[in-house]
């Protein structure tokens, strides 16, 4: 299911509600939900490049209750996330292909255990901190490898995975 998510005109913050189950002969209720951010516009970065399809952003995925577990390490979170990380714009260019633009943090999806008590109230709270100051660059050649170049000039080559570590 997708939300329309709309921006509240006092804080300018996005806010939506999101429905734990249904009624219906199906009976549903949500196990895990995602929220992520990506660019509409990247023109401002770099010139002719495209929002990657696919890749439209980072953000937290929420396994509810006793959702099954998919990741080894899950952050604890009870009642309530209120998150913020720092994200990254990364420009990605492939030999032949339109230079593509997407957001990472320092992993793709940070992946919570969202415990809700029956009768509390639930919220989430994702405010990242967008830092474009420090973009990377991932290249892939025709038969020259694939690198990836930080911000202060260190380069992994053979890879195209970026690792945040380097970005300083």
């Amino acid at each position: 299911m997708r939300l329309d998510v709309k921006a509240d005109p006092k804080t300018g913050h996005f806010q939506a509600k999101l429905p734990f189950n249904g009624g219906g002969w199906c009976k549903w209720k949500i196990n895990r939900a995602f929220v992520t951010v990506g660019y509409t516009d990247v023109s401002h970065l770099v010139k002719n490049a495209i929002q990657e399809e696919g890749a439209e952003g980072t953000g937290l995925i929420a396994f509810i209750n006793d959702a099954v577990q998919t990741n080894i390490s899950e952050i604890a979170a009870l009642n309530a996330i209120d998150f913020s990380p720092v994200i990254y714009p990364v420009l990605k260019v492939v030999e032949g292909r339109p230079k593509r633009i997407f957001l990472q943090g320092r992993i793709g999806m940070y992946p919570f255990r969202f415990k809700l008590t029956p009768g509390a109230a639930w919220k989430t709270i994702y405010k990242p901190k967008l830092d474009e100051t420090k973009m990377l660059k991932i290249t892939v050649t025709d038969g020259k490898g694939e690198w990836v170049e930080y911000p202060n000039g260190h380069i992994e080559t053979d890879t195209q995975m970026v690792d945040t570590r380097y970005i300083k």
